[in-house]
């Protein structure tokens, strides 16, 4: 996939996404996980997730202006790869309209995938009482330690992955397969941290890393965090590395995208807590043919 990776960055900057999933680095670090795989037709990237012969659906065609673009994709999905009921996962509204137009295609939406979207200033400021806990939360910490906060650089790697295991020892990654594939998709993008246009920013102790973070313009107006994990051994690291990113890395931004809780509870009760603008709202697309 790198290889491709000028072209396929240029067609997904063209579209000026809204959903989190449409960065080259997304796909990029999920691509395993996710079993992508990619075609690109002069200017529309057509892609699939195929992690086995049973669990097979599409993307939405990004750069297509036509329905029948989608129809050929859901035809495709239907003949070639035997899906009986062959479906286009988490779409965007923009999409919406133009499935809509095709005869026998059932639309819902898949709220597990809603992204959280917050004003930058929000983050940054955490003015007023809906903000009092991340406040408090920010004061312990740096009352606690002598926490600092730095860019991510090569220099940090080791140490962000090295916070990740600690994390992943704490949540006993080995039985979630989830958690695994999250690990597998980090470990890619430092490998490869160096060529894939990120900006990151860590929290370090003593000059340890304790908590890092990454993420990247999506469209001219949204930074997308990509992911953050902190060292489960010191507490409050999550709000103090959340309001210092936006603070020092986000600048250009108006909002943050902060992408979705995948219907876990206590993800969407930290991501509510921080009283997103609006959600990026995503479904699914079934052709009844």
């Amino acid at each position: 996939m790198l290889q491709d990776r000028e072209r396929i960055a240029e067609i997904l900057i063209s579209y000026r996404p809204t959903t989190s999933e449409w960065t080259f680095t997304n796909l990029f670090m999920w691509r395993k996980s996710y079993g992508l795989k990619w075609s690109l037709l002069e200017n529309v990237l057509f892609i699939i997730s195929e992690r086995n012969e049973t669990e097979i659906y599409g993307f939405q065609p990004i750069g297509c202006e036509s329905k029948y673009d989608v129809i050929t994709l859901l035809e495709w999905l239907k003949e070639e790869k035997k899906q009986v009921i062959p479906r286009i996962e988490r779409v965007d509204k923009r999409f919406i309209s133009l499935a809509s137009e095709i005869r026998g295609i059932s639309i819902s939406p898949m709220r597990e995938h809603f992204d959280y979207v917050y004003l930058r200033e929000d983050l940054v400021q955490l003015r007023g009482k809906r903000y009092r806990a991340q406040r408090n939360h920010i004061s312990k910490a740096l009352r606690s330690y002598p926490f600092e906060f730095q860019i991510l650089n090569n220099e940090h790697i080791k140490g962000c992955l090295e916070v990740h295991k600690k994390w992943c020892e704490i949540k006993e990654c080995d039985q979630n397969e989830s958690l695994l594939a999250e690990l597998r998709a980090v470990n890619e993008v430092f490998t490869f941290y160096d060529i894939l246009n990120l900006i990151g920013g860590v929290i370090t102790l003593w000059g340890q890393v304790v908590a890092f973070t990454f993420g990247e313009m999506l469209n001219d107006e949204t930074m997308v965090v990509h992911v953050e994990k902190a060292d489960p051994r010191f507490p409050y690291l999550y709000s103090l590395i959340n309001q210092k990113f936006c603070e020092v890395c986000a600048k250009n931004a108006i909002y943050i995208n902060r992408e979705q809780d995948l219907g876990i509870p206590g993800l969407r009760n930290a991501k509510m807590s921080y009283h997103p603008n609006h959600m990026e709202e995503k479904y699914l697309v079934e052709a009844r043919w």
